[in-house]
């Protein structure tokens, strides 16, 4: 009655594509991201996000391996600007563990952080060199987010769409109507993008017009987040593109 040994031909064949197409996971991470549940772990003080961080990690890790290992190494983007900048930033973070009051805590964020900079910076450097791989990251995230979106319209409606409420709509998917707000406004002007840009994106009819109804939708989500920062920031934005 071990039921989690159930789980190892799912983790293997995970491992597998992890190791001969890491694109494809750091694209299944994208979608689950908005979903992940953070999970606290007893009384260590630390806290794990699932099931994104795991894979993260672990594709961390193979990253290592093929830079160091391998020496798989785009000069090019180690010398870029904005590399320096965030390494050093990064460099920083690390040097102020050990004056830190609780270590492990400060550990794990440096942690956190350097994986995801290697997820969302190096690695997705190359997956991005495809621009329809670009377009699959925002229709995958958007998907997940869209999810959310309903969820939260759900809890709200049996609250009358109040504004007291809204603060707590998004839990435990976002820790508050602020941050949901501001993904949404994040997310926002690419849609608005796809939709009056399709034949940029040489998107077929259909496509053009999923991207309309998903617009659509994260309107209603941004102005029921009752987000102030966020309808500022679309507002903003329109006349800027305007």
């Amino acid at each position: 009655e071990i039921y989690w040994l159930s789980f190892i031909p799912l983790v293997l064949a995970f491992l597998y594509v992890i190791i001969y197409a890491p694109d494809y996971i750091i694209l299944l991470i994208t979608f689950f991201a908005p979903l992940s549940l953070k999970y606290d772990l007893n009384e260590t003080g630390l806290s794990l996000s699932l099931p994104t961080e795991p894979f993260i990690f672990i594709i961390t890790l193979l990253f290592i391996y093929k830079t160091l290992i391998q020496r798989t190494i785009d000069k090019n983007v180690y010398k870029h600007p904005i590399t320096i900048a965030i390494l050093a930033n990064l460099i920083w973070i690390f040097i102020t563990i050990f004056p830190s009051t609780i270590f492990i805590v400060s550990f794990k964020f440096f942690v956190a952080r350097f994986c995801y900079i290697v997820i969302y910076y190096f690695i997705i450097i190359s997956i991005f060199k495809s621009f329809k791989k670009i377009e699959t990251f925002f229709w995958l995230y958007c998907s997940a987010l869209l999810l959310i979106i309903f969820y939260s319209l759900f809890r709200h409606q049996q609250h009358f769409f109040t504004q007291e409420y809204a603060a707590r709509t998004p839990q435990p998917f976002f820790s508050d109507h602020t941050i949901y707000g501001a993904v949404i406004a994040l997310i926002l002007p690419v849609f608005m993008g796809f939709f009056l840009k399709s034949r940029v994106f040489e998107f077929k009819r259909w496509q053009k017009y999923l991207a309309l109804i998903y617009l659509i939708i994260l309107i209603v989500g941004l102005i029921f987040s009752y987000s102030r920062a966020a309808w500022i920031s679309v507002g903003a934005g329109i006349v800027f593109a305007i």
